[in-house]
């Protein structure tokens, strides 16, 4: 109970960031406030600043997208951890995986918040695309080592890193967090940059809005679910997180739920209190068994205030562990504890 309402809280979720509607946002959320989180920390110093580091790879159509995303992790991880960035002053990042779909097939490419110590050195980005080409090839082959020629502008000049086709330095805008892919919106509005290319949330789109299974983009949607298990959207540099304040378990601590003597006593302003606890599979199997079982076990949960948890027993699920104060058989049980299977 919180604020005189029901909630349920430690229920199992998929907690997917790249194939489920749902629970992405919430994770996209979580995550985006401990990036801001890093920025301000870091941002305390009057010569700190932020940029924006992409590194793409060379594909074609044929190229497996598993394959290639562990290559790029692999490359990325073999890169930072020999201080290859210290030549731009960076003390801390965070990289983000993302991928695109076009005419030349899937695009895993990775866009990188470093924390500077002060401005990074003019064509400071050679050497960058340089160890950068040099890990591809190492991890993923030479097919796919990328251009490192130097990108030049509408006035025909290179920008003032020196940024090429494989490594790419911007100063971070307000727009950081949606170049991370950490912007919530993105799921409904984030487009392909280029003509023809496609997010993954846009491939999903599309395949939704089909009926038939064997369709192109159904095909091409199941196939990047499958490809991107297991991999990290985001990494974080070592002290990257404490700066942050975030802990190592990526979150902060839950709530201090307590369930008192007696259930009927009033709520405090702000205090959450536990009514009743079930486990993972009596939690699934009410869903299953017992229509509207969310709304049946929030609306015993708003009597037990008054009732001592007859409506709860009442509903015929077992408990995982009753709480201290319920009337009958369950007036001497332990204090429960919160289900967190």
């Amino acid at each position: 109970m919180q604020g005189g309402k029901a909630v349920v809280v430690g229920c199992e979720t998929c907690n997917s960031v790249w194939s489920c509607p749902i629970c992405a946002p919430q994770k996209y959320a979580e995550r985006a406030t401990w990036v801001q989180c890093l920025v301000r920390g870091w941002m305390t110093e009057q010569t700190h600043q932020t940029v924006m580091l992409t590194l793409t790879v060379k594909h074609a159509a044929c190229d497996d997208l598993r394959w290639m995303r562990k290559g790029i992790a692999d490359a990325w991880r073999d890169m930072a951890r020999h201080g290859v960035l210290k030549v731009l002053g960076c003390e801390h990042h965070v990289r983000s995986l993302e991928v695109t779909w076009g005419p030349n097939g899937w695009h895993p490419h990775l866009h990188v918040l470093l924390c500077l110590t002060g401005e990074p050195p003019h064509d400071a980005m050679g050497p960058i695309a340089e160890a950068w080409a040099e890990r591809v090839v190492r991890n993923l082959g030479e097919r796919h080592r990328p251009l490192t020629e130097v990108v030049l502008n509408d006035q025909g000049r290179p920008d003032m890193y020196g940024s090429t086709r494989a490594a790419k330095l911007t100063h971070t805008g307000a727009d950081y967090l949606a170049k991370l892919g950490l912007e919530v919106t993105s799921i409904v509005r984030k487009a392909g940059r280029v003509d023809g290319h496609f997010t993954t949330w846009e491939i999903a789109q599309k395949a939704a809005e089909t009926k038939d299974s064997n369709d192109p983009w159904v095909k091409r949607w199941q196939y990047f679910s499958m490809a991107i298990m297991g991999a990290k959207q985001l990494t974080w540099s070592k002290g990257a997180r404490k700066l942050a304040g975030v802990n190592d378990d990526f979150g902060i601590a839950p709530p201090d739920l307590t369930c008192p003597k007696d259930p009927t006593t009033p709520l405090a302003d702000g205090e959450r209190r536990i009514v009743a606890s079930y486990t993972a599979s009596e939690w699934r199997k009410a869903l299953r068994r017992i229509p509207g079982w969310v709304c049946a076990v929030t609306t015993a949960a708003v009597l037990a205030l008054s009732d001592g948890g007859s409506a709860i027993r009442a509903l015929g699920v077992p408990l995982a562990t009753p709480c201290v104060g319920l009337r009958s058989e369950q007036a001497r049980a332990p204090p429960c504890t919160p289900d967190t299977s």
